[in-house]
């Protein structure tokens, strides 16, 4: 009985010994092949790195330097690039436009956060837009707004112009109509788009656009509109006209101002018409600046167009009756 009990002691210390070398065997295995693939792994990290890196110097090489301050959080060093594109010392590949429009993109939101925190504060609207002004304009920040919106109407890309146009509103002059005229009339549909829109800021500047557009100022060199920017489309100017005839009955005052200048380049009966009601009849007027207010530029877009009624051909008059 005792020569049995030691049989199967060391049967099962010999069973118990085997399996521990083949557990150490099977770890050491097991470490081995974890070695194996951290190694290849490695080895693999290191050739996307190698990509990478050669990719980044390809870029570099590709674009400019210059182009790198575009990533700097000082607006002073993004207008560096500006201003070496806008003399022509700096050509933009197209793949980096992108890069332009949401910059334009993260500085319109700048400049509606600032104003709506201010408004929060117990300032109003205008109060808190004069303010930023104030605040940006005299370290040049302006124009650099300015610079940027000039290069990126010149990629005539119609996603720039809601852009823009909260750039006229609250840029204080850093933004003109022209950058959004300078793209085209692909950009007349965006325009139509935001006048019909809810935001009362987006319904203003476009149809304050169409308004310099259509009956560009003779005497502002930052409304220059040249004769080839003008619209020609016969179709398209009669969609403005009709445009400007409903906004007249807007409730913003703004949209009615702009509206009746922009009415200055349609010298029709039905527009003299419904001019000569707004001079009666719109609330909006100042005795001290009369040409600001809707009844007072009425007035006076109402002298200009008839003063144009008079220097047509005969033809011409009789056509614009019917």
């Amino acid at each position: 009985m005792k020569k049995i009990f030691r049989f199967v002691v060391i049967a099962v210390l010999i069973i118990g010994f085997a399996g521990a070398c083949y557990r150490h065997e099977e770890q050491e295995g097991r470490h081995v092949l974890l070695e194996t693939l951290q190694r290849e792994d490695k080895a693999y990290e290191q050739d996307i790195i190698k990509t990478e890196i050669e990719e980044k110097d390809a870029k570099l090489i590709e674009w400019p330097q210059a182009f790198k301050e575009l990533d700097s959080p000082n607006w002073q060093d993004r207008s560096e690039v500006l201003n070496e594109v806008l003399y022509g010392q700096l050509e933009i590949p197209s793949e980096l436009k992108d890069k332009f429009i949401e910059l334009i993109k993260e500085e319109s939101v700048f400049e509606e956060k600032f104003v709506k925190n201010w408004i929060k504060t117990g300032l109003s609207e205008h109060e808190a837009r004069v303010y930023f002004i104030q605040k940006y304009y005299k370290d040049g920040y302006m124009q650099y707004y300015s610079e940027l919106s000039a290069v990126v109407s010149s990629f005539k890309d119609v996603r720039v112009v809601p852009f823009l146009l909260k750039g006229i509103y609250y840029g204080g002059g850093a933004v003109v109509p022209t950058h959004v005229i300078n793209i085209g009339e692909g950009a007349v549909n965006p325009l139509f788009d935001a006048m019909r829109s809810d935001d009362m800021l987006m319904k203003r500047e476009s149809v304050f656009v169409f308004s310099v557009w259509v009956n560009p100022p003779r005497d502002s060199d930052d409304y220059g509109v040249s004769e080839e920017m003008l619209i020609t489309d016969s179709e398209t100017l009669e969609k403005i006209k009709t445009a400007f005839l409903e906004a007249l009955g807007d409730s913003d005052e703004r949209v009615r101002v702009h509206a009746v200048y922009g009415l200055g380049a349609f010298p029709e009966d039905i527009v003299i018409s419904r001019l000569e009601e707004i001079a009666k009849n719109d609330p909006d007027y100042s005795e001290l600046f009369p040409s600001s207010s809707v009844r007072g530029l009425a007035v006076e877009i109402l002298k200009q167009l008839k003063e144009k009624r008079k220097s047509l051909p005969e033809g011409k008059t009789k056509k614009l009756e019917e």
